[in-house]
């Protein structure tokens, strides 16, 4: 997503007005970094609102349909608030009802995958990533320094939890498939031939070269899928250099 020059510009030169309203030019860096970040966080959390208000007003439902099959009367703009990437965010949007069975939705959190007083999909996506590394209660301090709000530890838990679900339904249907042949040979028709696997590991070592120590590169290359181990590729090179011929087995280097 790219913006216009002169937009960024313009809103920069907006963020250093406040920053100087707000006495942050006197502080050290530090401080500068983590004001600056707080301003624009709360600029996108007012931003995200009249953004989803304005895609509310685009949208014009003739007629709203409701799970039952029924059509749904418009009631009024409701009240909503989600917990995205920058804090608590409010908007308000069409709500209908339907009159048959009483259920009510708002048509745009419908189109844009919201669920009003929860979490949204970017920022689930970051403490589901957090909550995979270090315990729920650690993953909620760390991404406080980071977000600059906080998340309770118990969201972070539902997200990565829902986030590990949704892997594991994606690999039963995986090892489903995986019996089945005639997805077997449809997915080989359309992944093709595929290269094989290679994997390589580096050691360096410090030897004596044209009167000073430079480092030489050791490279091992192994096939995947394959049981026998290829011989030794030996690459040679200085920090200054340029790389030499990969050597073939029983060659030697000249040093």
């Amino acid at each position: 997503m790219e913006c216009s020059t002169k937009a960024v510009e313009a809103m920069a030169e907006i963020m250093v007005q406040e920053m100087n309203k707000v006495g942050l030019g006197d502080e050290d860096i530090r401080t500068v970094e983590i004001g600056m970040r707080e301003i624009l966080r709360e600029i996108g959390a007012k931003a995200l609102g009249q953004y989803l208000e304005e895609q509310d007003e685009k949208g014009q439902e003739e007629a709203v349909e409701c799970q039952c099959g029924k059509e749904m009367d418009y009631q009024f703009k409701r009240q909503a608030k989600i917990l995205s990437v920058f804090g608590w965010t409010s908007y308000r949007r069409k709500y209908y009802v339907c009159t048959d069975c009483h259920v009510g939705q708002a048509p745009l959190d419908g189109r844009l995958g919201i669920a009003a007083g929860q979490v949204t999909a970017g920022l689930a996506e970051l403490l589901a990533l957090a909550g995979v590394e270090v315990a729920f209660e650690e993953a909620a301090c760390w991404l406080e320094r980071f977000l600059l709000f906080r998340v309770s530890d118990n969201t972070v838990r539902k997200e990565t939890e829902w986030f590990g679900q949704l892997q594991q339904e994606e690999e039963a249907q995986w090892q489903q498939q995986s019996q089945e042949v005639s997805w077997l040979q449809q997915r080989q028709r359309e992944m093709g031939q595929q290269p094989g696997r290679l994997y390589g590991s580096l050691d360096g070592v410090m030897a004596p070269l044209k009167g000073e120590w430079r480092e030489l590169k050791n490279i091992r290359l192994v096939p995947g899928g394959k049981s026998e181990i290829l011989p030794k590729a030996t690459a040679a090179w200085t920090a200054g250099g340029g790389t030499k011929r990969p050597a073939s087995a029983g060659d030697q280097l000249s040093l």
